[in-house]
Parts: C-alpha cells; sequence; structure tokens
C-alpha cells in the first residue's frame, strides 16, 4: 500500500519526489522504494519528452529557492510571528524528550529547499506545501515544551 501512495504521490506531481527522497533517507523503506521506481516506470513514456523540453532546463545553484523558502515560511506563519519566541524556547526546552522528532521535522522542512536550490530552475510556493504537516509539528513540539 505504501508502495502505491508513494507512485501516485510522486505520479501526480513530479516534484514531490524530492520529498520521497528525504523521507527514504530518514527512514529506508522498502516500500517507499518500490514506489519510487514504480513512479519511474509510469513516467517512462514521457521521460524523454520532459528531458528535451527547453522550460526544464535549469542550471545547478541558480534558481528562486532560497526566497521561495522564506515566502513559504511567511505563508506557514501568517501573522502568528508572536508565536515564534515560544516556539523557539519551546524546541530549545523539549530538544532532549523530543529530539527525533525536531530532527525529522527540520529536515524535511530545510533539505527539500537546498536540494530544489541545487537542482536549479524556478520553484514555486505550492511545491512546498508538503512540508507543511511539519512545520505545524514542529511549532506544536515548541508549544508543548514551553509549559
Amino acid at each position: 500500500m505504501i508502495a502505491l501512495l508513494t507512485a501516485l504521490f510522486i505520479y501526480t506531481i513530479p516534484s514531490n519526489a524530492v520529498f520521497v527522497i528525504v523521507l527514504f533517507l530518514l527512514y529506508r523503506s522498502k516500500a517507499m522504494f518500490i514506489g519510487c521506481i514504480m513512479a519511474v516506470l509510469l513516467y517512462a513514456p514521457l521521460i524523454g519528452g520532459m528531458l528535451s523540453d527547453p522550460q526544464t532546463n535549469s542550471t545547478l545553484f541558480h534558481g528562486n529557492a532560497l526566497n521561495t523558502f522564506c515566502e513559504t515560511l511567511n505563508a506557514f506563519i501568517g501573522f502568528r510571528w508572536i508565536l515564534l519566541p515560544f516556539i523557539a524556547l519551546g524546541l530549545l526546552r523539549g530538544k532532549e524528550t523530543h529530539l527525533k522528532a525536531i530532527l525529522v521535522c527540520m529536515t524535511m522542512l530545510t533539505v527539500p529547499f537546498v536540494l530544489f536550490f541545487i537542482q536549479g530552475g524556478t520553484t514555486y510556493g505550492r511545491m512546498f506545501l508538503p512540508t507543511l504537516p511539519f512545520f505545524c509539528l514542529l511549532g506544536a513540539i515548541g508549544l508543548e515544551g514551553f509549559k
């Protein structure tokens, strides 16, 4: 089931592969690897056209990933800037009990932006919507650690 969901997650929006790669590196799931292979097989008839399309050309270490990172975090926070100091203090206080969860959330928030920066090309804020649950979990851990 995980393999099928992974394949469909990548097939619907190819940039979702970045998030699957990060999760695979964190958890080393055989089912996720099989799902990635299934997605590549589903895309096999289209790969030639995708690679030769001039709109998909990119230059390494070039693009707007850092700007998109700031815009995305700003959109996630909204007008709740007052919570940030409490979340930061809570994360510092709760790092002993929730260290693994904090590291997973921080990894899932930052690594996709780094990978898109390395890949180059244009990124859009909607490409990073899969990071929203990890941002929310990080905020919840921070607020829980502050009490």
